[in-house]
């Protein structure tokens, strides 16, 4: 039988006040560092091969429209070099936050190896309790944040900070399916993920309609039913095979609306 990787059930992680929760996820971050490289960005790099790289991505960033001359703040931005990409892509102010001290670190140095420190600032802060003003950013971006972090006191905090028309995308994965479920929790490293589970909570559809209820307006779909053997068969990203999951998946749940909640991952848009 395999053994849960863990370090606490969701039930009791989602139970924490928000300081335990935090000193959890900074634990498990931090614990991660020397294992991640400094990224590798060509000289050839373009903002729109990224984009494109993933159908979940397009979706997100034609979702924000284009960043030159925007600020945007990354959430919990981890080792992702999201906020680097940002600045290349012209946006004119990038924020990033996290609660790892070695993941803050990390991404400062990587803004200064690219030259883009002048337009990227790093905070290390929840979610919870930015240290932004009121309606400071056009635009915000997370990715794999809001499972890990509660709700109901994060949402009014984003949309604090975002200006008034200002949009946001988050990526997280769904919780409906329960193989999946169960990969994810005993076998971690078949989706490519870290051995040590903590605060997470793989979102519902409930929990994306709720949170959108928030905003302004809202919108999510879904990403992910065939397209999920790519990892196990460790196909290339821009393989033909890979591309030809993603349009059948894409075809399927737009077509048969009752299974967007087994897909792998949601995408939730918001404007404030």
């Amino acid at each position: 039988m395999l053994a849960s990787k863990r370090v606490m059930s969701r039930d009791a992680a989602h139970a924490l006040d928000l300081d335990s929760r935090i000193k959890l996820e900074e634990q498990i971050t931090d614990a991660k560092a020397s294992k991640i490289p400094v990224p590798s960005i060509p000289d050839n790099w373009t903002f729109t091969d990224y984009s494109e790289e993933y159908p979940w991505r397009s979706y997100e960033f034609n979702f924000l429209g284009p960043l030159a001359g925007k600020s945007i703040v990354d959430i919990g931005c981890g080792y992702h070099p999201t906020p680097i990409y940002f600045a290349l892509a012209g946006a004119e102010r990038v924020c990033a936050c996290d609660v790892s001290p070695k993941a803050v670190q990390f991404m400062r140095r990587v803004a200064n190896i690219y030259g883009v420190a002048d337009r990227v600032t790093v905070y290390e802060s929840p979610v919870e309790r930015m240290p932004f003003a009121s309606g400071e950013f056009d635009l915000m971006h997370g990715e794999a944040v809001l499972h890990h972090i509660s709700l109901p006191p994060a949402a009014p905090e984003i949309r604090r900070v975002l200006k008034p028309g200002g949009r946001a995308v988050f990526k997280d994965p769904l919780g409906h399916n329960a193989v999946l479920e169960f990969i994810r929790d005993h076998m971690p490293g078949v989706t490519g993920k870290s051995a040590a589970k903590g605060t997470d909570r793989p979102m519902t559809i409930e929990d994306v309609e709720g949170f959108g209820k928030l905003f302004a307006s809202s919108e999510y779909r879904t990403f992910g039913l065939t397209s999920m053997a790519a990892m196990l068969l460790r196909l290339p990203r821009w393989s033909m095979a890979r591309r030809a999951m993603h349009s059948f998946d894409n075809a399927v749940i737009s077509n048969v609306p009752a299974v967007k909640r087994y897909a792998q991952y949601v995408v939730a848009c918001v404007t404030a």
